[in-house]
């Protein structure tokens, strides 16, 4: 469990520490990974609801057994609609994405007013779009876009010792449960890597020398 500890810590500076409101309701993005597994467990510890997106059925199945309140698969219908349904057409007050790319900027229609889309990677490439004019496009509800590190607080080492605190109490309540990572010996680094590369990953991968 111990490996995953930095994920969660990561996803508490997102939810609780980036600078937005906390928030009542979220969008994570691609959310079987290590860091979205954090992010579903944190929110909802925390009574936030949560809308995670899977894209596969057995990743959708792995995002709900680990808490999310809804799981949306990817490409089985319109996400705007689903979350506008599933918010009373208020929208959420978050949204996280790691992937960046060319379907960046439509998730600022996922947004309620005020809302912020928070990006912590860009695995797809940065998005091309000009991101002042889609801001300015959406002005009547004022939502905002944030890149976010954990690395800011790299010379605040109080505050980043209470997000882990935090972790470590949620843990020990059980009110998360950071699931078992997928292991393998250092001689197949390559097969790691080809699962890290690939869509069938679940969580967290450790290389054991």
């Amino acid at each position: 469990m111990a490996v995953s500890m930095g994920n969660y810590q990561l996803a508490m500076g997102m939810l609780f520490d980036s600078g937005s409101a906390p928030p009542r309701s979220i969008v994570v993005q691609s959310a079987a990974g290590g860091v979205g597994i954090a992010l579903v467990q944190s929110a909802a510890a925390h009574g936030i609801q949560v809308i995670a997106v899977g894209g596969t059925e057995e990743k959708c199945a792995y995002i709900k057994s680990a808490g999310a309140h809804y799981v949306h698969l990817r490409g089985s219908g319109d996400l705007r609609e689903a979350v506008q349904a599933i918010t009373a057409g208020r929208g959420v007050d978050m949204v996280f994405d790691h992937i960046g790319g060319s379907g960046f900027v439509a998730q600022l229609d996922l947004l309620a007013a005020r809302g912020t889309l928070l990006s912590y990677n860009v695995l797809q490439g940065i998005p091309q779009e000009n991101m002042v004019a889609e801001l300015r496009r959406r002005l009547d509800r004022s939502v905002a876009i944030r890149s976010y590190s954990i690395h800011v607080l790299d010379h605040d080492p109080v505050r980043r010792r209470e997000l882990m605190q935090t972790v470590i109490d949620l843990l020990g309540e059980s009110r998360i449960r950071p699931p078992m990572p997928q292991s393998f010996p250092l001689r197949s680094a390559q097969e790691a890597h080809r699962l890290l590369d690939g869509p069938a990953l679940l969580g967290k991968i450790v290389l054991v020398p």
